[in-house]
């Protein structure tokens, strides 16, 4: 009766992680990656559970960011957001609780482009979006470099 117990436990024991969640993992550095990564960035910090809205994003040749909401049946385009003359504000809500990412299109209206309850997801999001807009260029512009903190 004894060895059964004993072999469960060592058993357990040595499934046994590290002790932290997997959200805790290291994420990459939204500096270092090229603007492909950086979208997959945005996706993922939409997909991530805290998120109000299933969002998913993709990059236009011209610089436009297109939103759209997932759901069970398909998908529904929300926006087209060009990224050359938005801007882009972190804002909270509900004590905190809240997060959202508006931008400014260039009409002036004021866009929910991002809302969750994480405030992690909220900055790597916005960074996200930052450095999409920083760097991207509408084809026959040129080409971006990622960021290369050596210069």
């Amino acid at each position: 009766m004894r060895c059964p117990a004993l072999a469960a436990a060592v058993l357990a024991l040595a499934a046994c992680t590290d002790g932290y969640p997997d959200t805790d993992a290291p994420t990459p550095d939204l500096h270092r990656l090229d603007q492909r990564g950086r979208l997959q960035a945005l996706n993922d910090a939409a997909a991530a559970s805290a998120s109000d809205v299933d969002w998913r994003f993709r990059l236009s040749p011209d610089c436009s960011l297109h939103a759209e909401r997932r759901r069970l049946l398909g998908a529904d385009e929300q926006f087209v957001l060009p990224l050359v003359d938005a801007e882009a504000q972190l804002r909270a809500s509900d004590g905190a609780q809240r997060f959202e990412l508006v931008a400014t299109t260039p009409d002036g209206r004021p866009l929910r482009v991002f809302a969750t309850r994480s405030r992690v997801d909220a900055l790597r999001a916005d960074l996200a979006l930052k450095l999409l807009r920083r760097d991207c260029r509408p084809a026959g512009h040129g080409t971006a470099a990622a960021y290369n903190p050596r210069g």
